[in-house]
């Protein structure tokens, strides 16, 4: 009888999401996969994916080690360039694909909590953090960030008459970005695991 690798790498994976130091937007217990020449196989690790917000309102994805509380990957994300989805080719498991479109960076997860029901929610929650960031606390912010935050406007007029700045204007248009946002043509890499009616635990 074939063996379903994400039940067996499963067996394993129970424990508690750590915490980190911000307040997570989202957290949940996740494994890591590998991926080698189109195959994506589970490591039995147990982990868990959380993503927040630092006050430099710069948002993170990190996966840890429930183990031993080691951070692995710690990634920026940027509005527009990464997507989080679901590999719908896997069968024997739920596995999510981290997809940067300006590099080749490619992450698989695997989804170690026992219930289902809430993985389209996380994915919804993560892909709308990524394109729609949360504004920094102003709890979160320094002193001085505060202050000018409070500072009121001039009027229009008023920065109009304002003396002209004394620094030398630039004359040079500001050059543009030419970083290519393209995502590669690879295709999605498929799972040649053996299928199972079996969920992972």
């Amino acid at each position: 009888m074939a063996t379903n690798l994400f039940a067996a790498a499963n067996t394993a994976a129970s424990g508690v999401v750590g915490s980190s130091s911000s307040k997570p937007l989202v957290a949940f217990k996740a494994g890591k996969c590998k991926y080698s020449e189109g195959t994506v196989t589970p490591l039995s690790k147990k982990g868990s994916i959380s993503v927040f917000q630092t006050p430099d309102t710069l948002l993170h994805f990190q996966w840890k080690d429930r183990t031993n509380n080691n951070i692995e990957d710690d990634l920026i994300l940027f509005p527009e360039d990464v997507t989080y989805t679901r590999v719908t080719q896997c069968t024997t498991g739920r596995v999510y694909l981290l997809k940067f479109k300006s590099s080749d960076k490619k992450l698989f997860y695997w989804m170690q909590d026992s219930k289902t029901e809430n993985d389209a929610d996380h994915e919804e929650k993560i892909n709308q953090y990524i394109n729609n960031p949360p504004s920094a606390p102003d709890a979160e912010l320094s002193e001085a960030e505060r202050f000018l935050r409070r500072m009121p406007r001039l009027p229009s007029s008023a920065s109009a008459s304002a003396p002209s700045s004394s620094s030398p204007s630039s004359s040079n248009p500001t050059p543009t970005s030419t970083t290519n946002t393209t995502p590669s043509s690879s295709t999605t890499p498929t799972s040649s695991l053996p299928s199972s009616s079996s969920s992972s635990s």
